[in-house]
């Protein structure tokens, strides 16, 4: 029950309190396994990386053979640009469970992230022979496209993992059309639609509201981006992204303010910018 109510407080954006309930799981059951990883979990969204990576740790030393483990260690020490150990962990998750299809994604990316691009592409191109029905895995393998400007591969992976999503569950491909849509084809109401999309399939993404944020900025909107932030500042937890998200809001708002009290100095300074 404790793990269970743990679980929930964490679900609900208060690790602290989960660690208690975790805590106290250990404390009568040294070998919970699952306590273990999941106090990882709630010091790395505290921002203890150090920390999160002894409780991995302590649960690898309790249970070598849980997937679990490895795969939410490696997300940590991705995090930490730790990449070779991430792949190695990455790679252990695999081979202790080989249907997880995150494992799957989490170590092409990170491959790709460590410049091995073509050992990247060619396990992306494994994982969706292995798991054909998935949308996660276009949707990611079109992140990597898009980073390297092979815009059209990019375009039809976002479309054919929409196609999959059947039942409309991921905001994600969506969020990043509307990234084509506003940085390469400058079609801003097109990103906005997209934006707004993603939202309706997922009203507190913090990634569908801070781009939408970015497409008002383009179009220097800024009450409509001012409260793009708040919401996200409402629903974030992580406390590194939420000082992220607060310095961007503020600086939203400087940018009104000055446009209103100084609105020639600031057209003169954009037209220079422009002119530059």
């Amino acid at each position: 029950a404790m793990i269970l109510q743990g679980t929930r407080e964490f679900l609900m954006g208060d690790p602290r309190a989960a660690i208690s309930f975790f805590t106290k799981v250990l404390a009568k059951d040294k070998s919970n396994t699952e306590a273990m990883i999941k106090l990882g979990s709630c010091y790395m969204e505290l921002g203890d990386s150090e920390e999160a990576i002894n409780r991995f740790n302590m649960a690898e030393a309790a249970n070598k053979h849980n997937p679990d483990i490895y795969y939410h260690r490696a997300q940590v020490r991705f995090l930490l640009e730790d990449l070779d150990k991430a792949l190695t962990d990455y790679q252990r998750a695999i081979e202790l469970n080989p249907d997880f299809l995150f494992s799957y994604i989490q170590m092409a990316v990170t491959l790709y992230k460590s410049k091995k691009h073509d050992e990247a592409e060619a396990l992306f191109k494994k994982t969706l022979d292995q798991f054909p029905d998935r949308f996660e895995t276009w949707n990611y393998y079109g992140e990597i496209l898009m980073d390297q400007q092979r815009l059209d591969e990019a375009e039809a992976a976002f479309k054919r993992s929409l196609e999959l999503d059947t039942e409309k569950r991921s905001p994600l491909a969506l969020i990043n059309q509307a990234i084509l849509a506003s940085q390469v084809r400058k079609d801003l109401a097109a990103a906005e639609a997209l934006c707004q999309e993603a939202l309706q399939r997922d009203a507190e993404c913090e990634v569908a509201y801070n781009q939408l944020a970015q497409v008002y900025l383009q179009q220097q909107r800024f009450p409509e981006a001012i409260r793009c932030y708040d919401q996200v500042i409402d629903i974030v937890r992580n406390p590194v992204e939420l000082l992220g998200m607060i310095s961007c809001r503020e600086a939203a708002a400087v940018q009104y303010y000055v446009m209103e009290k100084f609105p020639e100095d600031m057209r003169k300074l954009q037209a220079s910018i422009g002119g530059a």
